[in-house]
Order: C-alpha cells, then structure tokens, then sequence
C-alpha cells in the first residue's frame, strides 16, 4: 500500500468527506476493501444513470431500501444514516463518476449536499476523473458541494 492509500484510508477513518480525481476505481476499491470488516459500504457508479428518478431508484436498491418511499428523495438519500443506527459500524457511500452529476439538476445535488451534511455516521467518497469539472463541483463557491469534501489528486499518475 502507498502513500495514497493510506492518506485515502485516514481520511475515511476520520470520517472526512473526499473528492478523488482519478481514472481508476481501482484505486479506490483497494482501500474499500481494507475497510470493508468495520463498515458499511455502497458503491454507486453514475456513468449510467440519466436521471435523477434513476439516480434515486438505483440509490434505494444499494441500500435495499424495500420500505423507503422511491418519490422521496429525502428519505432514499437518508436511508443510509439509519442503516448505521444500533451498529458500532460507520457507512461509506462511494460515488463513482461523480462529474457527471450536474445532469441531474442543481435541485437534486442541492437536496443531495443538504442531506448528507446532516449524516454523522456517513462518509461520502465522490470519484471523477475530469479534474476541471470536481474543481468547479467543490472548489466553487456558488455550488451545493463547495468545501463538503477534501480533494485528492491522483492525476500525475494513476495507482
């Protein structure tokens, strides 16, 4: 393991949000599978999701969420919070392709970053590989993500 490695892992262990700009889940799927004893972890690819109905559809079945409202984006995008309740285990959503994101509508990211500031036992793993485009997403300031995760950049090279 290298020195991004852990640097990827502390942060998830210390709960930390992050943004990775790589080309390679690979990357990220070497630290999940470290962690993946002591926490619950769901990976979720938007590369082929179009819609935000999709996007909230696919996100329930993740988290098999059979007693969720599917029309309530709310409550599907809470749901993993109340999986942590009663365990001594912290969750962590991955979102691969998470600069395709702005297709689903600035309402929709705007519900999402809303949500998941108020999770204490969630930790958000956002992956991209167009580095312009997670700059804009957490480093600008009129955005819904600004400053929600730190950024990691694996872009001079791939691991």
């Amino acid at each position: 393991m290298n020195s991004e490695h852990v640097r990827l892992k502390i942060y998830i262990e210390l709960g930390q949000h992050i943004a990775v700009m790589t080309k390679s889940h690979d990357f990220v799927d070497d630290v999940l599978s470290q962690l993946k004893n002591e926490n619950l972890i769901f990976k979720i690819d938007l590369a082929n999701i179009n819609s935000a109905s999709e996007l909230a559809i696919e996100y329930a079945k993740l988290l098999s969420c059979d007693g969720v409202d599917k029309d309530d984006i709310n409550e599907i995008f809470g749901a993993v919070e109340q999986l942590t309740v009663g365990k001594n285990m912290k969750a962590i959503v991955v979102f691969y392709n998470f600069d395709t994101i702005c297709r689903f509508g600035l309402d929709t990211i705007k519900k999402m970053r809303s949500i998941f500031q108020t999770h204490k036992n969630t930790v958000y793993v956002f992956v991209g590989s167009q580095a312009l485009v997670m700059d804009t997403i957490f480093l600008n300031k009129d955005n819904a993500f600004f400053n929600f995760a730190s950024i990691m950049r694996l872009v001079s090279r791939e691991i």
